[in-house]
């Protein structure tokens, strides 16, 4: 890096996290330049001549790493628990360190996770102003009327704030269930979960099969892939656009 650049950009672009999960860093006075705690957001540094750490760990840019990997359910999407419940990471190779998921699912849905350590380019595959689709496939055992489907695409009040969906369809049923395929451009806590609650809907299944130019595809729950060559480059296209 030959110019100066933000702190928490550079912290992101090392792999510490998403570039919020790296705000929090310094708001919480966990990052040093040059031995000097930084708190105040948006600081410029030069990482050619000063020296960053973290919890006193000093912080260089990493390879980028770029995993898509098939959540099952009863798995959670932080790298620890302080209920033992079973991660992500769990599925993944030990020397497979310091990654995180784009796009959590919570602890029963299941589908596609982006893993990554590059959290620069994480941040605008999740952060709703990008509007990057996400699409799920959901089972219920009642159906949804027509008029509950456009309140759902034209939005549902829960207490302080308003939910809906880009695109609600119906597709064909399965095991005598109802299914619908759902497009996000924005995920909040349960997103999906907390609006069907709403309309008195009971969820049997809940699967993520895309974000944005990436497909779940083939591979099966529990495992996973490095993105291939090809994938990268749309990854890159497509956060170049956002």
């Amino acid at each position: 890096m030959n110019e100066k650049v933000r702190l928490q950009k550079y912290l992101a672009q090392c792999g510490l996290g998403s570039r919020r999960t790296c705000e929090s860093y310094i708001e919480k006075g966990r990052i040093k330049v040059d031995d000097v705690t930084i708190k105040e957001q948006g600081t410029q540094i030069d990482p050619n001549i000063q020296t960053i750490k973290f919890d006193e760990m000093i912080v260089t840019p990493k390879q980028k790493i770029w995993i898509f990997l098939n959540k099952p359910p009863e798995y959670i999407c932080s790298s620890k628990d302080p209920k033992k419940r079973k991660t992500f990471l769990d599925l993944l190779p030990k020397e497979i360190e310091r990654v995180f998921c784009i796009g959590r699912l919570d602890y029963m849905s299941e589908g596609l996770l982006i893993i990554t350590n590059d959290g620069d380019a994480a941040n605008k595959i999740i952060h709703p102003r990008y509007e990057i689709k996400k699409i799920y496939e959901v089972t219920t055992y009642e159906p949804l009327t027509k008029k509950q489907m456009e309140h759902m695409e034209q939005g549902i009040k829960l207490k302080e704030e308003i939910l809906k969906v880009m695109k609600i369809k119906k597709n064909n049923m399965k095991n005598q269930h109802y299914c619908y395929e759902i497009i996000l451009t924005e995920g909040k806590t349960r997103h999906i979960r907390r609006m069907l609650a709403e309309l008195n809907i009971h969820i049997v299944s809940l699967k993520r099969t895309q974000i944005g130019p990436i497909l779940l595809g083939s591979i099966n729950p529990g495992e996973w892939r490095y993105a291939t060559k090809k994938e990268l480059q749309k990854i890159e296209k497509h956060v170049k656009s956002s």
